[in-house]
């Protein structure tokens, strides 16, 4: 009997063995499968958030029309202004006409009106005298900025040629070629002891001399012998008439004058002598030629 029951025990013992191996390997099972479903979930909760990084991102700016904002209302203030200097602007006038001006004449006018005139080389021409302007540059009523420059041409005259030999010659054939070479002619009279009366006895300028269409040629004409007219001022006519005499000289025709006549000047000689003559002192008068006189009237 005790056998049999040994064998029962043992067998009893064997099942439940196998139950509990059963039990702990489904309960294995099962924790691995919760560990499988539930690991990512526990994982990505247990794990701290990575927040990313910013990057710069460039941003194009989009044009968006907006509407003109009024003017800001101006406050006056107190601060000082400056008034800016006004420049001067030249002014366009007509340009005057020159040519045909003397040369002095010609420089005014340009100025007056508002140039400046500058002289070009002269030039000979037998249209214009010496000294005349005769071209321009620009033109008489061009329009023209005043402080501009007007160029002129001025007249050197003819051309020159030798003035002929005059000397020994009649005054009237004489004044005659010179005026038809279209030259002026003054006639002085002067004493020459050696050339007869009213010979040429020389002339300014010389002969030979260059002259132009123009000059003034002075010829000297002999008197003969000549004396020098004395200063009879102050001198009774007696004393008067011996002065003259020394110098070949008579005296002339004698007239009184008082106040009346010349007034306060007559009160620079005394009364009864010469107070005028005619000709003058130092005149050159032929020998034998009269010196008229007016005396003081005595009073």
């Amino acid at each position: 009997m005790r056998p049999s029951s040994v064998k029962v025990q043992a067998g009893g013992g064997g099942c439940a063995t196998a139950a509990i191996t059963i039990f702990v390997v489904a309960a294995l099972a099962g924790l691995v499968a919760l560990g499988v479903w539930f690991g990512p979930q526990l994982a990505s909760f247990l794990t701290p958030a990575v927040v990313p990084s910013p990057t710069n991102t460039p941003v194009i700016p989009t044009v968006t029309r907006t509407s003109t904002p009024l003017p800001p209302t101006l406050t006056p203030t107190s601060t000082s202004t400056v008034t800016p200097t006004p420049t001067s602007t030249p002014v366009s006038v007509k340009v005057p006409k020159l040519v045909g001006l003397k040369v002095g004449d010609a420089k005014v006018l340009a100025e007056q009106s508002g140039f400046v005139m500058k002289e070009l080389d002269r030039q000979e021409t037998t249209q214009w005298p010496q000294g005349v302007v005769f071209q321009q540059d620009p033109q008489p009523d061009s329009i023209l900025k005043k402080t501009s420059t007007l160029q002129v041409r001025v007249s050197a005259g003819p051309p020159a040629f030798k003035l002929p030999q005059l000397a020994n010659t009649d005054p009237g054939t004489a004044k005659s070629t010179l005026e038809s070479a279209g030259l002026k002619v003054e006639i002085v009279y002067e004493g020459n002891p050696t050339v007869p009366k009213g010979v040429v006895t020389r002339s300014e300028p010389p002969g030979d001399a260059s002259v132009r269409t123009g000059d003034t040629i002075r010829l000297f004409v002999s008197l003969g012998e000549t004396g020098d007219v004395p200063d009879l001022t102050g001198m009774t006519p007696d004393i008067a008439t011996q002065s003259l005499a020394k110098n070949g000289l008579v005296l002339g025709t004698v007239t009184e004058v008082g106040r009346a006549e010349v007034g306060d000047d007559i009160d620079k000689v005394p009364p009864g002598t010469v107070y005028s003559q005619d000709p003058g002192k130092g005149t050159q008068l032929e020998k034998g030629g009269p010196v008229n006189v007016r005396l003081r009237r005595k009073e």
